[in-house]
Order: structure tokens, then sequence, then C-alpha cells
């Protein structure tokens, strides 16, 4: 096994072919992921993300091109160096109903240990320290078989991060979690490698949250994937071009996506920020839509006072004072005005 380099870039891929069976499906892919990075691996479904990133964990072999794990080609490494380098979780079932969440996380020290498996007090301390970050130290004692999926999911990172590897590949880490737990997740990865020397590398559909939380976004369309920062991929407006079949558009304002859509009624609306969303949300809901033309001959203004909120709605000289939504959003409906 050939000494490692020093090099800032734990991972280059350069004109990486991936495919299986025989087929390929995607090739000249060069990109890097580097120290305390976590890159976001975005696209539509079947378009390759998790085939790219089982292809680096040498869980299929690559039909072409170079694979370097620190400057080293992936071919190169024994089993076991290659998994004091990379660990990988996917969102397949664990397969150990039976085992205790303290004893799979366990597993994730089999690179260190003798052949007996003995932990060492580091090992044991390596191990409570990726519960506590994945936030399953109060479920330790628990079996598998009692957890929910998105818990699962939590044991199997944590299982990565006991393996101390510079590099982590995730497959839709967020897929079975809530809100909540999403957001703490994404937060966690972002505080392993700001605070570790590690690259995390994630597949997600969770769009929003990845351009929130990641350094580098590797975008793949059109059997090509790309690599951009996510400052860029909103302000160069590459983000609609990927979502353009489907009518979405990201608003960088509001940071969500929304279907671009055309309305046979439109209002220019003004008011508060937080009622001026609330009160779009509702239109749009209701097929009105919000026009920036502020010369329209519909016009509605939000109005606070103390406790009050009264929606006036203009029509040439004509103005409607209206104490809830609904209202509003009935007569806008009726076109009769």
């Amino acid at each position: 096994m050939p000494e490692l380099e020093n090099s800032n870039q734990i991972l280059q891929l350069v004109n990486l072919e991936i495919g299986f069976k025989g087929k390929s499906i995607l090739n000249n892919i060069t990109v890097s992921a580097g120290v305390h990075e976590l890159v976001a691996l975005i696209g539509a479904n079947g378009t390759g993300k998790s085939t790219l990133l089982r292809t680096i964990a040498a869980l299929m072999k690559k039909r072409g091109g170079e694979l370097l794990i620190n400057e080293v080609e992936i071919e190169k490494y024994k089993p076991v160096a290659l998994a004091k380098q990379i660990s990988f979780v996917s969102t397949e079932n664990v397969g150990a109903e039976q085992m205790k969440v303290k004893e799979i996380v366990m597993l994730g020290r089999f690179p260190f240990t003798n052949w007996l498996g003995k932990l060492s007090k580091e090992d044991e301390l390596v191990i409570s320290e990726a519960m506590r970050d994945a936030g399953i130290i109060h479920l330790q004692n628990k079996n598998i078989f009692e957890l929910s999926d998105g818990e699962r999911q939590r044991v199997m990172i944590a299982r990565a991060l006991a393996q101390s590897t510079p590099l982590i590949l995730l497959d839709e880490p967020t897929a079975f979690l809530d809100i909540p737990n999403k957001f703490e997740l994404f937060r966690m990865l972002r505080k392993q490698t700001s605070e570790s020397e590690k690259t995390i590398i994630f597949s997600t559909h969770d769009i929003e949250l990845a351009l929130e939380f990641s350094d580098k976004i590797w975008i793949i369309e059109e059997k090509n994937l790309s690599e951009i920062t996510p400052e860029n991929l909103i302000m160069d407006g590459k983000i609609n071009t990927i979502f353009k079949q489907n009518n979405l558009k990201f608003n960088p304002e509001h940071w969500n996506f929304s279907y671009d859509e055309s309305y046979q009624t439109e209002v220019f609306l003004e008011g508060d920020k937080a009622l001026f969303l609330l009160t779009k949300n509702a239109l749009k809901r209701n097929g009105i839509g919000i026009t920036e033309n502020k010369n329209t001959h519909l016009i509605v203004f939000i109005e606070q006072n103390k406790n009050q909120i009264h929606w006036v709605l203009k029509k040439e000289n004509i103005k409607f004072v209206f104490n809830s939504l609904p209202e509003l959003i009935q007569t806008l409906k009726k076109e009769t005005l």
C-alpha cells in the first residue's frame, strides 16, 4: 500500500465512467471533493446518483477513468485500508433485527480492532461520540427492530461516524426523516465537516436544504455531471433549468420552489412580509396569481392595527374592506368586480 500524500482533495474523479451489466450510465465525470466540504448530489430518479456513490465506495466497479482517494487509485487499496478511507450508508434495510443499537454502531470500528474484534478505550469513546453526534445515545440499548425508519437511518450514520473515515458517503440520508429531523441531520453533517477533517457526499431530493447547508452541488442532468456552488446555481438561473420540465421555479427570496403557473386573475399585493407571504400562498392556492405590475386593475393592501388585520381590495376608485382572507378570496373568485 503506497504512502498517502497530504492533499486537500480527499476525492478526485477524472473522466470517470460508471454503469452496470455492460451499460454505461454516466461518463466523463471530472469533479473533486476536499477536506471540510459537504457535497450534495442531486438529480432526478434513475439518473445514476446511487450508482455513482456505490462506485466511489468500491461496491461497484468503475467502467473507466480514474477514481482517486487521497491521490491513490481506488484499486490499489486493500479492503481494510479502504475501509479506513470510506464509509457508506445506504437506504437499504439493516438486516440485523436482533442487534442492539450500540452493537451496530460498534461495527464501524472493525477496521481498527484486532482479529478478536476487541475494543479499546479509544474505540469506546469514538462509538459514544458517534452516537451523540447522530442523536441516538438514548437509544443505544434498544434493539434495532424497536426503532422507526428514521431512527434506523441515524444508527447507520452513527456507524459511519464511528468508522472515522475522512470520506463519508450517504445515499438519501433524509429519506425517512420528518422535517425537524431533516434540519437536525443537515446541521449535524455541517458540523462534522466544519469541525473535523471530513468530507461528506450525500444524495438528496431535499434541494432547499441542500442549497442552504452544502458547500458544493453535484448535478446530474442529461447524462452529465457538473459541479457548482449553491450560490452560483441560483444566481445564474441554472437551478430553474433543471426543473423546467416540471414547471418548478426557485424563489431565492423565500428559499423555496413553487409551480410556475399562469393565472386568469392576478392582483398586486402589498403589506407586512409575514402577512404578505401568508396571503400570497392562500391566493395562489385558490388560483389567484400575484403580479409585480402596480398598474394592474386589482390591488390588495394588507393593513394591521394592533390585533386587527384588514385586507383592502382596490379596483379603480372603489375599495372593499375584508376582515378575513376567505372573504377576500371568495370575492376575487367571483370575477364580478
